[in-house]
């Protein structure tokens, strides 16, 4: 037994979680939690090299959107480079960004990738509930 998308989202971290994207991708496998923000600075024509080198298969991100703060552009490029590394899904807190770009939903709904938009949670909070419940399914296997 796996902590899917679908289930984490029962969590009580969770509970000001907004599905904006990827809805068929709720099945998606849950293995490790981790923070999308510092991550994240372009450099050169290899863009975000640190996304691709930081985030695995099975990871659920959550970011605030920081490097993206005046830059909605660099949206789409580091969601399709978490999408290509299987990410379990995308948590964004709602700092600088109460929606995403239409371009970034159309791809997301495409790859059924799933993205929320949430308030008032601490990341760690989220970090912390999901670890646990990760655990204790390992744990009862």
């Amino acid at each position: 037994m796996a902590l899917t998308v679908s289930e984490a989202i029962k969590l009580n971290s969770y509970s000001n979680f907004r599905l904006i994207a990827g809805h068929r991708g709720l099945n998606r496998v849950i293995e490790r939690v981790g923070f999308l923000d510092w991550e994240v600075v372009p450099q050169t024509d290899d863009k975000y090299p640190q996304i691709k080198a930081s985030f695995v298969e099975g990871e659920f991100a959550l970011c605030s959107m920081l490097f993206a703060k005046d830059h909605p552009e660099r949206i789409l490029d580091a969601v399709k480079i978490l999408e290509r590394n299987r990410l379990s899904g995308l948590a964004v807190k709602n700092i600088y960004y109460n929606e995403l770009p239409e371009e970034v939903i159309r791809f997301a709904d495409e790859k059924a990738f799933p993205i929320f938009i949430f308030h008032s949670t601490y990341f760690e909070d989220i970090m912390t509930e999901t670890t646990d419940k990760i655990r204790s399914i390992g744990n009862s296997n």
